[in-house]
């Protein structure tokens, strides 16, 4: 993710550590579950966020007592990995069969226009 590597890097890190994992301990009847929740806003600065990018800010943001309601649901029935919203789990679908230079190109853009915006006081 272009203008947020290291942030990009640490979620991926996250989601195949959490992935080998529940691998791992699986015979033990441990479950492990990857919850990518898109935009949360749980600060001024989250909600500052989300509103720089519009449409798409708010589009892949959740309610957070709704993600975590479903998130303990679908940890206690043994699921994997959790994607809140139907919009999130379409882009987590795409970004799986779209090559990644085409989505990093598509995001240096989304990201540099934001940053931008957020710099000049505007939204």
């Amino acid at each position: 993710m272009p203008l947020k590597a290291t942030y990009a890097a640490s979620k991926r890190f996250l989601l195949d550590f959490a992935i080998s994992l529940r691998q791992e301990l699986k015979s033990q009847n441990v479950n492990v579950l990857t919850l990518c929740p898109g935009g949360m806003v749980t600060t001024k600065e989250a909600m500052e966020g989300i509103a720089a990018q519009g449409f798409w800010g708010s589009a892949t943001t959740n309610p957070i007592e709704i993600v975590a309601r479903k998130t303990l649901d679908r940890a206690l029935s043994g699921k994997g990995i959790y994607i809140p919203g139907g919009l999130n789990r379409v882009l987590a679908f795409f970004g799986k069969i779209i090559p990644s230079s085409w989505i990093a190109e598509i995001v240096y853009r989304r990201w540099n226009h934001v940053q931008k915006m957020s710099l000049n006081g505007k939204q």
